[in-house]
């Protein structure tokens, strides 16, 4: 019987905001990434609020080479409608988080409603169908996430 969790290969490591990791070693639309990361208990598609995470998820892209180039996706939406505010997993709109202050965000008008982040560059759309390398985020400490 195959298990009712979803297997993702990569590793495990701690970063300085105090969340458990999960580096995916394999590439995935945004949608199957955050379905991926949902089916294991505890874990989300990574999200990137803080300072200190956008240096995590800098660092991340700066060092993982793919074929999507070093493009990273996480969990920051923007629903159909034209003019809706584009917000994190949790809810959160980005304009009220501090990466906003230290990432742009590029939303162009194509409709596209996921997001990405290259090195040297800003938060820009991606396709439903792009693939990109991900973090899983684990919470074990129960620190503010």
């Amino acid at each position: 019987m195959a298990s009712r969790y979803a297997s993702v290969k990569g590793a495990y490591t701690w970063k300085t905001d105090s969340l458990l990791y999960l580096e995916s070693s394999r590439e995935r639309t945004f949608k199957n990434a955050k379905d991926l990361c949902s089916r294991i208990p505890g874990h989300r598609l990574a999200i990137y609020k803080t300072h200190l995470q956008a240096r995590i998820m800098v660092t991340h892209a700066g060092i993982v080479k793919s074929t999507s180039g070093n493009m990273v996706t996480f969990d920051l939406t923007r629903s159909k409608d034209k003019g809706t505010p584009v917000v994190w997993g949790d809810g959160t709109p980005f304009l009220q988080t501090e990466i906003s202050s230290y990432l742009t965000l590029e939303d162009s008008s194509t409709g596209e409603r996921f997001f990405t982040y290259l090195p040297g560059e800003n938060i820009s759309n991606l396709r439903d169908s792009d693939k990109f390398i991900f973090m899983c985020q684990a919470n074990p400490k129960a620190v503010e996430w």
